[in-house]
């Protein structure tokens, strides 16, 4: 009984390694799935959010151009000569 230990012992070190890289494996796995996810979803309020918010960027920067006519801004350098 005495050789039996060792042999036990190796077992159990040997299955607790691949035990502990399988979860590490998983986890790893998880993870790049929950970011994958997080991404995508942030991707689709991100396009939402432009795509409804389209009509106002546009009035905002042709009040900016309508401003800066009317204050006589000088935008192009062709201009100062």
């Amino acid at each position: 009984m005495v050789t039996d230990r060792p042999v036990r012992n190796l077992l159990a070190r040997t299955l607790t390694i691949i035990t502990g890289a399988a979860l590490f494996v998983g986890a790893f796995v998880v993870s790049v799935v929950f970011f994958a996810v997080i991404l995508a979803v942030a991707v689709v309020i991100g396009s939402y959010l432009l795509w409804k918010t389209r009509h106002l960027r546009k009035q905002m920067r042709q009040q900016y151009a309508e401003r800066d006519a009317i204050e006589g801004t000088v935008i192009s350098s062709e201009e100062l000569r």
